[in-house]
This record gives C-alpha cells, sequence and structure tokens, in this order.
C-alpha cells in the first residue's frame, strides 16, 4: 500500500514536503513469482503479459510489412522475350550493380518471394506461440 505523508506546518515561503513510501506488504506481491491455476498453468503477472503484448503487436507490425512486400513481388512481370525491366542492386558504400536481363531479374524476384515466404511462417510461428499461454 502506498502512503503519502505530508507536512502541514508551513512558515512564510516553505513549499510543503510530500514523502511517499509503499509498505513491504505490496513491495513484495509485486515481486511474488507467477501462481499456477486450477489446471496447472502459471498465471502471468501483469508485467508478462504486457512484455508478451508487446512482442505480438511488434510481430504483428513485421508480418503486415513484410506480407506486404510480398505481394508487390507477386505484380512484379517481366516477360522473358525482351528487355522490360531493370534491376538495380545498390551496397552501403553506394557501388551499384545493374541489369536488364530478364532471367536474371525473374529469379531473384523468385528468391526474394521464397524468401519473404520462409521470414512470414516464421513470423506467424511466433505469433502463434506468443498467444499460446504456457
Amino acid at each position: 500500500m502506498t502512503q503519502v505523508k505530508g507536512n502541514t506546518a508551513l512558515k512564510g515561503d516553505e513549499k510543503p514536503v510530500l514523502s511517499i513510501t509503499e509498505s513491504k506488504k505490496a513491495s513484495e506481491q509485486n515481486a511474488q513469482e507467477p501462481k499456477n491455476d486450477s489446471k496447472g498453468n502459471k498465471e502471468l503477472s501483469v508485467s508478462d503479459l504486457k512484455n508478451r503484448a508487446t512482442v505480438i503487436h511488434l510481430l504483428s507490425e513485421k508480418h503486415t510489412s513484410i506480407t506486404a512486400k510480398r505481394a508487390s513481388l507477386d505484380k512484379f512481370k517481366v516477360k522473358l522475350d525482351s528487355e522490360n525491366a531493370v534491376i538495380v542492386v545498390t551496397d552501403a558504400t553506394g557501388e551499384e550493380f545493374k541489369s536488364s536481363s530478364p532471367k536474371t531479374i525473374g529469379k531473384l524476384v523468385e528468391f526474394w518471394k521464397d524468401e519473404f515466404d520462409e521470414k512470414i511462417e516464421e513470423i506467424e510461428t511466433e505469433l502463434r506461440t506468443q498467444y499460446a499461454i504456457i
């Protein structure tokens, strides 16, 4: 239990002094281990629930972002009989590599699709794990 104590006897320009203390019983309750419910499952503390909610939120945002990128790759079309696309890869130093080879671009797009699919699957597995309260 939190108690607030104040100094009510003030003289002139003195400001009130407040002292906030937390009782020993309240601090012990916050430090307790999670309890088991009737089914033998651990009940999570509020702090654990908040942490789990944060992780789930971040995973959800990541899933949305990667799914959108994956969807944009589905719209990307390369005709194999003509040079209708150019891909540019730029590294951290500003060096660029350009290619207009439909075969190369097609393979790169397929590679990216596979990578995005794997990452989406990993995130979905982690989301399911986070939702399961153990």
